[in-house]
């Protein structure tokens, strides 16, 4: 039923339908912990992304006790840091954390929609710790609540049917009719490390 209701809204959009795509599999839901961990980690490596002082947002990580929380690529990068500058690769892979960062604060109930067409909102800092004014991350820590699984579920099925779309049109050599390939695949991942607990942040396929 689901499925069917993801496909009648992309089709109200003006949109196509993969047809050759099977239902999601069950869920294996990570913890809240787990999910906020990733979210502080993410905003503090935005930071990083737009130039803030490498040394400080480490500093600020081992205050708050999340240097646990970096994924072992997220270490090599600091670390290849520290001996040279952050590379032009480096710093748009850490960019295109924003987009996941904006699914994550849906996940967690601090915005009302994650629309496809839209790109994450100019108040996303409202919600998140500001590390150069030296906040510490009590706005990430006391977050209690999740989105209800059939809610969660329906919103997945939904990017995951709509990301394949762009996927395809973006092969077919088309450039506009669909929302941005880019934000489809980097929330559409924060979703399904969400849903999935056996899946590797580092190793994660885009088009999964």
């Amino acid at each position: 039923m689901i499925k069917a209701e993801s496909e009648a809204k992309i089709l109200a959009n003006g949109w196509g339908i993969c047809h050759w795509m099977e239902e999601l599999p069950d869920p294996n839901w990570r913890s809240i912990d787990e999910i906020k961990d990733r979210l502080c980690v993410m905003n503090a490596l935005l930071y990083v992304a737009f130039g803030a002082p490498i040394p400080k947002i480490g500093k600020w990580l081992k205050t708050q006790g999340k240097l646990e929380a970096l994924t072992p690529n997220e270490i090599l990068l600091l670390k290849r840091s520290q001996r040279t500058s952050l590379s032009v690769f480096d710093r748009n892979y850490l960019k295109q954390y924003l987009e996941s960062v904006w699914a994550l604060l849906w996940v967690l109930e601090c915005i009302d929609e994650l629309s496809v067409q839209e790109a994450c909102a100019n108040n996303m800092n409202d919600f998140l710790p500001k590390i150069l004014e030296d906040e510490d991350n009590n706005k990430i820590d006391q977050l209690t609540h999740t989105r209800l699984p059939g809610e969660f579920y329906e919103l997945l099925d939904y990017y995951y049917r709509v990301h394949w779309y762009c996927v395809d049109q973006t092969k077919l050599g088309k450039k506009t009719g669909f929302p941005d390939e880019n934000r489809m695949a980097q929330r559409r991942k924060a979703l399904h490390w969400v849903y999935d607990k056996e899946l590797n942040w580092d190793k994660m396929r885009i088009a999964l």
